[in-house]
């Protein structure tokens, strides 16, 4: 007797179990981030495309992409916040298309109305070896010569007033460059199981020069480090707006 007892506890525990797992898989998703990268809010173009700065500067964009890490999605009315694991996402203007797309998975079925993100990389990962997500030395966004990342990297050419073509780098990193982006959702971002959720993020790259410090790429053809790295990252946290929400 009572070895049928036990043996119908653990079939009910293991039941119980059982139905605990596919309720917690049944109440995830995934989400589709699409960035979008854009000058003067049409498609930034490659190679092909002169730009002309807020200072004046004609350039050309030969290479652009930045880290995106530690995504939180947020529902400031009921407090409910979810930390995206291991959120470490390249985005990049490819050759193919000036949208890039982050994949958020296991993600709490629910309502978002708050996304928090950051360009670059925290502290801990970007003086680390323990690779996860995109921070893989051969995305060419580590450091040969120094411990920790690239967090934003742009490559071209910029014109001088004689017309000759001088290069234009910019690689951006360092702790002190690290920012962190909160962006409101409205309509809200509805989290549904079995549907494609989809958030789109436009990424205005004419701001990295402007807004709010006015960068002069003639003056300022290569940086890294220092002061105007500085005003560059304040610069890349402000290129980023959702676009749309939905399906």
């Amino acid at each position: 007797m009572k070895s049928s007892l036990k043996i119908i506890f653990l079939l009910s525990a293991f039941s119980i179990l059982f139905s605990c797992e596919n309720k917690l898989e049944e109440e995830q998703a995934s989400i589709n981030i699409n960035f979008a990268n854009l000058f003067n809010a049409s498609p930034l173009v490659l190679e092909n495309v002169s730009y002309t700065s807020a200072k004046g500067a004609s350039f050309l964009v030969n290479e652009f992409k930045y880290y995106i890490s530690n995504v939180k999605l947020i529902n400031s009315q009921t407090g409910k916040m979810f930390s995206v694991p291991d959120s470490y996402y390249l985005i990049e203007r490819k050759a193919t298309s000036h949208i890039d797309q982050a994949t958020l998975s296991n993600i709490p079925i629910g309502q978002y109305d708050q996304i928090e993100f950051a360009v670059g990389v925290d502290k801990a990962r970007n003086l680390s070896i323990d690779q996860v997500g995109d921070l893989d030395p051969s995305n060419n966004m580590a450091w040969d010569w120094k411990t920790g990342y690239k967090f934003l990297l742009l490559e071209g050419f910029v014109f001088a007033t004689s017309g000759e073509r001088r290069g234009l780098v910019y690689h951006i990193g360092a702790d002190e460059n690290y920012r962190v982006i909160n962006l409101k959702m409205n309509p809200t971002l509805k989290v549904e199981k079995n549907k494609t959720n989809v958030l789109d993020i436009n990424v205005e790259v004419s701001r990295l020069f402007n807004s709010p410090n006015l960068i002069d790429i003639g003056q300022n053809r290569t940086v890294m480090f220092g002061e105007v790295s500085n005003r560059v990252a304040d610069n890349y946290a402000t290129m980023f707006s959702i676009d749309k929400v939905g399906q």
